[in-house]
């Protein structure tokens, strides 16, 4: 029987959510290989792999996840309860990502407008 293929996942090696990408897939053991690319042609091969400009990108096997949350959102769905990063009840899973937003994107665009 064959070894089902890696899945791959294309980043922007400084990028923080390519970072997080391969931290969660650590955490659910999920072997990938990693395909690193420079800041805009990244986005060009995602929107070609995964029909989004969107990095990082995790494809194959028929999967096409754009983001770490998304990433996070998916194993934790295929895991057991005891390992999942975003909690299953909905109060606390609305925390999360209310943080995630605040920190990724709040945060995180003023930062990218203070260092431009």
């Amino acid at each position: 029987m064959a070894e089902p293929q890696r899945l791959n996942l294309l980043t922007f090696p400084p990028m923080i959510d390519s970072e997080a990408c391969r931290l969660i897939l650590a955490h659910h053991a999920v072997p990938f290989q990693e395909e690193a690319h420079l800041l805009g042609w990244a986005s060009f091969v995602a929107l070609y792999r995964g029909f989004t400009p969107r990095v990082p990108l995790l494809y194959g096997n028929g999967t096409r996840l754009a983001g770490a949350y998304a990433v996070a959102e998916h194993f934790d769905k295929l895991g057991p309860d005891n390992e999942r990063l975003i909690p299953a009840e909905k109060g606390a899973a609305d925390a999360v990502a209310a943080a995630w937003n605040r920190f990724n994107f709040t945060f995180g665009l003023a930062v990218a407008v203070f260092l431009d």
